[in-house]
């Protein structure tokens, strides 16, 4: 009986006298080991999908929540009176203030 490199050296043999494009045979551990790598990358591929099916949920629940503060701004701006189109912010203290050069007309 052939040792198993022995024995892919034999089948390898074979098999280049009767396909020339055949180069030889791997052996196992090169086998294993590369079936290894080949899984380790589909993992990979598999969790940056998952990774972008998540990233694509946040960026929902981003829009949303900007959606929301959008509204609060509106509704905080027409209870105080800012008109439609004119600057402002809220400050840390509290107070909506205008931004820009020119105070309210």
């Amino acid at each position: 009986m052939f040792p198993v490199d022995e024995m892919n050296r034999a089948e390898g043999d074979v098999a280049v006298q009767s396909d020339p494009m055949v180069a030889g045979r791997v052996t196992e551990d090169e086998a294993t080991a590369l079936n290894n790598l080949r899984r380790s990358a589909n993992n990979v591929i598999m969790e940056l999908g998952q990774a972008e099916v998540r990233k694509a949920r946040l960026l929902g629940q981003l829009g949303a929540i900007e959606g929301q503060a959008q509204q609060q701004m509106q509704e905080i701006a027409k209870r105080l009176g800012i008109p439609e189109g004119r600057p402002w912010q809220v400050t840390p203290d509290g107070s909506a203030r205008y931004v820009g050069e020119q105070p309210p007309t």
